[in-house]
């Protein structure tokens, strides 16, 4: 696996089974808008708009999605169909392309394969975890072993303290596995 390219929109990899993008709206690390993005479409040569498609495809916020495929529609509504119809909401399983993009990367760093793009953002720094955003996605990260006992009213007056649904749900998925991992609470 080598990265071949760059841009604000996605990476582009050599991989074994062929080129692939990988989107920076699936990592997080592109936070334009849907209009932002369209017009940055319409703008672009044929090559870019390669890019630019494969990007979108992993675009999280379905009314950006829509104000980008009303756009592209003024342009070409053929290509508001297409585009919308490749569309992965955040809940769609994920296509077995991506899925061997995902496992060759993992594969990549188990090697110890250099110059590979690393991305290590905290998104959230809990007591007994921390969760992080790389290139692979979302990664829950022990901060305690699995056998240290966490009690249950301990644990949820640290996740009902945070106002975010998001935040909780990690909190959510954490104890699960913690839960699953001890065989008891």
């Amino acid at each position: 696996m080598r990265l071949v390219r760059e841009s604000a929109w996605a990476r582009l990899f050599e991989t074994e089974f062929g080129d692939y993008f990988d989107s920076k709206f699936r990592t997080g690390e592109c936070a334009a808008t849907g209009l932002e993005w369209a017009d940055a479409w319409a703008r672009a040569d044929e090559d870019e708009r390669i890019e630019l498609e494969a990007a979108f495809v992993f675009m999280t916020d379905e009314r950006e999605v829509m104000a980008a495929l009303e756009r592209v529609g003024e342009h070409a509504a053929h290509k508001r169909r297409e585009l919308g119809s490749r569309w992965i909401a955040p809940d769609d399983e994920l296509p077995e392309r991506h899925r061997m993009f995902i496992d060759a990367y993992r594969a990549a760093l188990e090697r110890g394969v250099e110059e590979l793009p690393v991305l290590r953002e905290e998104v959230l720094d809990a007591t007994w975890f921390r969760v992080v955003r790389t290139l692979l996605g979302i990664e829950i990260e022990p901060k305690v072993a699995m056998d240290s006992i966490v009690g249950a009213s301990e644990f949820a007056r640290e996740r009902d303290a945070h106002e975010s649904e998001a935040a909780r749900h990690l909190y959510d998925v954490w104890w699960e596995v913690h839960r699953r991992g001890r065989g008891r609470f």
